[in-house]
Order: C-alpha cells, then structure tokens, then sequence
C-alpha cells in the first residue's frame, strides 16, 4: 500500500511501565500446569544428544535446574538495583542464558553455539514445570539460527501456544515463532488460528490459596501478560525478510482487529505493508485511533506513515486528540511518542486550518503538569 510503516517503539505509558515490571517473573506455580494434552506437543526437530558430548549435557542440566524459578519475583531493593532486563530473571535462568550464549573456539559465526543451545532447548518446550519453559522459550527466541527443522519446531511451539496457560512464557514463545519466521516457513495460517484461539480462551487459573485482592491482581497481570503475548503473536506475521510480503490470512487478521479497534504496531504494520486500498488502510488507522484501547495512538503512527493520504479522516484523528488532552477518556493520557508521531500528520497537510485551531487550543489548555518534557512545546510550534 504505502511501504513499510514507522518501526517506533510502542510507546504507552502504562505498558512501558508494566513491561518492566512484570518481566522479573512472579510467575505462580499454579500457572505451570499444563492440560492433559501437553504430553502430545513434541519437539520434532530436535536432533538426538550427541554422543559423548558433554557440553550438551551440562547446559541441559543448566536448563532443567530452572524448575526452580517457578514462583521467582525480586525484591522491591532487587527492583531498585535493576540495569537490564537480564536482571529480572531468577539466577538458574540467567546462569543458563549465560552458558547457552558461551562461544566455542573456532566456532567465529556461532554456529556450533546455537546449535548446540536449540538442540537442548527444542526438546524442553512442553516442560511440565514454568520454569523451564521459560527458559526453553527464551533460548529458543535467541539461538533460533541453529535449529536442525525450523517448520517442525514451528509445529511444535504452535502446539505448545495453544494450551501454554503463563502469558509471560507465551509471548517468549512467541518470540521464538517470529525468530524462526512463519511467513517464510508457510506456517501463517495455522498461526492466525492460534491467536484467535487465544484471544478467545484465557487459560490462567489464580490458586486457590490467594485471597481476593491476590486475586484481582493475579487476573490482572495475566490480562496484561496476555495480550503483550497477543501483540508479539502478531509481530510474529511481519514477515523477516523483504523477498516475503504479509500473506492474506495476516493482513486480514491485521484489518480485523484494527476494526475491533485493537491496535498496536503489529497491525499497522501489516496493513502498511499490504497491498489493501489507502482508503480501507486509513479507515482501519481512524478507527484505532478512536477507540479506548491502550493502543489507539498506533492508528496516528499508522496514519503519520502514509505521509498525507488520509485527510478524509482528520476529523476523526482531531477528535480522539482533543478528546484526549481535554481529559474526557479516562486513563488515556497521550504518551511522548505520540506526539512525536503528529509531525508527519501536521507537515504532511492531513489537518486543515480548523483543525489545526482546534488542536491548538486543546494543547495550550493542558496543565503545566501533565506536559511531558518539551513535547508540547514542539507540538505548538508545528501547529502556528
């Protein structure tokens, strides 16, 4: 349609802040157990132990010391110490993750390296226990270059997606699924109907032992674990290389959840990508846009990528602005990025003088203290 679209970072803020949060883990063990049909997920592609191998063994036995991790959270002095999102994982998961990314003499393209960490992971990823999912996961996610058969490890994490009942573990699965590219590997279809799936059943049981404020809280990061899992699940439909372009089963579940006004940057990517009309494209932008979810302002950045071509719904993109600076959706503060991404909109001639005037007036009417930085300085000056 219009090329690639912007690759800004999502960018909300409450995500922002929960993605940090919830990375260290508190995974409850009652999230660990699998339904019976777990057995059946196989890690096909696995290559067989090599024989006298003892680097194989031993970073096996690294990943199987993670079924400690289960239940693993920092402490709020752990969380103030924090430098890197290696530092929310427990110490067998990063010991593991250590070892796995350990180079081996003359091995200068780390070849050997990932072979040798995708041949232990692949056979883990339907592990009885979180812990070592987890970790199965997110080795998977990194060393995804050494796997023996990327179309049957495919298989088998879509298998594991569809029961996998821990979101943090599902959207590393997911991770590993984008890695290994399902576009290229033909496999897009039977992803869409994984998602879909998903997004249907909510597979997250709070234990019994929690009280009722435990409780709300637990269904509350699993809502949230759960649709970051949803999100990377789409990204994983980006095809990896520019020889591939989005299938018609990606782009359609794209412009489906853009009219159920679910956005993020998967889905206007996909539709940017696509060969879909710049009016159906835009349309599905509005509609993010004006929507409540935490997402809307992906529809602007998807709007801001066409570069001018969806005047026909500045009306539309005007009023969740000012509907938002004026307070009126509750929660739904413009985040920085946001207001970064209405340069291509305001210099690319999508607002007339009008509408213009009106966002003009509903920025200088923000209070000093919700005023992010120097943005809305910069958002004056471009709308003069």
């Amino acid at each position: 349609m219009h090329g690639r679209s912007t690759r800004a970072a999502l960018g909300w803020l409450s995500w922002a802040l929960l993605a940090a949060t919830s990375a260290c883990g508190e995974r409850d063990p009652a999230s660990s157990s699998l339904p019976a049909e777990a057995s059946t997920v196989a890690s096909a592609s696995a290559a067989p132990t090599q024989p006298g191998d003892p680097r194989e063994a031993k970073l096996e036995a690294l990943l199987l010391a993670t079924v400690g991790c289960e239940g693993f959270a920092l402490d709020e002095a752990a969380l103030d110490a924090v430098d890197s999102m290696d530092d929310f994982l427990c110490p067998a998961e990063l010991e593991f993750k250590r070892r796995a990314a350990e180079p081996s003499e003359g091995d200068e393209l780390s070849v050997e390296r990932h072979a040798l960490a995708a041949r232990v992971c692949e056979r883990h990823l339907a592990h009885e226990s979180l812990g070592v999912r987890h970790a199965a996961m997110g080795c998977l996610a990194e060393h995804a270059d050494g796997l023996q058969d990327a179309k049957l490890t495919l298989a088998a994490l879509l298998d594991q997606a569809m029961i996998e009942p821990d979101g943090e573990t599902a959207t590393l699965l997911f991770q590993a699924v984008r890695a290994i590219d399902p576009t290229r590997h033909g496999v897009t279809p039977r992803l869409v109907a994984v998602l879909r799936k998903r997004a249907d059943e909510d597979h997250a049981v709070a234990p019994e032992r929690l009280g009722r404020e435990a409780r709300a809280r637990f269904y509350a990061r699993q809502s949230y674990e759960n649709r970051r899992a949803a999100e990377t699940g789409v990204l994983a439909l980006i095809p990896r290389s520019k020889e591939h372009a989005p299938t018609p089963e990606a782009v359609g579940y794209a412009l489906e959840l853009a009219r159920a006004g679910r956005g993020s940057r998967g889905v206007v990517e996909l539709i940017g990508l696509s060969d879909l009309e710049v009016s159906v494209a835009c349309e599905a932008y509005a509609t993010i846009a004006t929507s409540r979810d935490l997402g809307w302002f992906t529809g602007l950045e998807g709007a801001a990528s066409t570069r001018g071509l969806c005047k026909e719904q500045s009306a539309r993109f005007v009023d969740a602005l000012v509907g938002r600076l004026g307070g009126e959706m509750a929660g739904s503060r413009i985040p920085p990025l946001a207001l970064r991404t209405l340069q291509p909109l305001i210099e690319g001639g999508v607002f007339d003088a009008a509408a213009r005037a009106r966002l003009r007036a509903a920025v200088a009417a923000v209070p000093a203290a919700d005023r992010s930085g120097e943005r809305f300085d910069e958002l004056e000056r471009l709308l003069r």
